[in-house]
């Protein structure tokens, strides 16, 4: 799954905050497929500096920028993807 088709089909999803870990926030949702969405938003301490972030945050892929994503269907990965 190309970095486009996934923006398109899983960019609105809602995400709700669950952690933190390593300079890395995690973000989890579900699709009405029963699909699970996480997206991660950092990765070093540069890019968590500027986030302001509450514990009940959510958003969608669309607005949260993340670094990377993964689709996941049961213990199937379905798609893997990561800007760097």
């Amino acid at each position: 799954m190309t970095t486009e088709e996934i923006f398109k089909k899983y960019g609105d999803i809602e995400l709700s905050f669950r952690h933190y870990y390593k300079y890395s926030f995690m973000f989890k949702g579900e699709t009405p497929e029963g699909e699970t969405v996480f997206a991660y938003i950092g990765g070093d301490a540069d890019d968590i500096y500027r986030l302001d972030l509450d514990y009940n945050e959510t958003g969608t892929i669309s607005n949260l920028d993340p670094s990377s994503i993964r689709i996941m269907k049961g213990k199937e990965v379905v798609a893997d993807w990561n800007e760097y």
